[in-house]
């Protein structure tokens, strides 16, 4: 929310208040789910310019700038991203159908076992709990459309 998480500073660019990285209320964890991770692949992190949008976050920006415009032969192509825009209608409603309630379930446990606020004696009911909402099945779809794209590069 513009003037509370987040200002434009004197280049337009958007920047974390102290709201977000210096108050003692807000856990680091809020923090780095609101700045940083994708939350149906937890550890995962995103390209987003915001995730450096704190005092000395423009290393890390500028090393992403700095690598992207090194020249680069072709001599490798990376496998594109595959997202659920790759799924056909059925795979998509089927995701649709249980990523929100997975997501939620993520980013209100996971960051607890990070900071230490849920004992890792609970972590493998965490996981049985992603199981019995269907997270395999989710695993099970981008495994599909992972697989169709390994055959497409024979």
């Amino acid at each position: 929310m513009e003037g509370v998480t987040f200002e434009y500073d004197e280049n337009g660019k958007p920047t974390q208040t102290e709201f977000l990285y210096a108050n003692e209320h807000v856990p680091i964890m809020i923090f780095l789910l609101y700045a940083t991770f994708n939350t149906i692949t937890d550890p995962g992190m995103q390209y987003i310019e915001g995730q450096y949008a704190y005092p000395g976050g423009e290393k890390g920006l500028y090393a992403l700038e700095f690598w992207a415009g090194v020249p680069y032969d072709g001599a490798y192509e990376w496998p594109r991203t595959l997202g659920t825009d790759d799924f056909d209608t059925s795979d998509r409603d089927a995701y649709n159908n249980l990523a929100a309630d997975i997501l939620t379930y993520i980013s209100e446990n996971y960051p607890q076992f990070v900071d230490n606020s849920k004992p890792l004696s609970e972590w493998d009911a965490y996981v049985q709990a992603l199981k019995d909402m269907g997270i395999n099945d989710v695993i099970a779809l981008y495994q599909k459309y992972y697989d169709a794209y390994l055959e497409s590069q024979v």
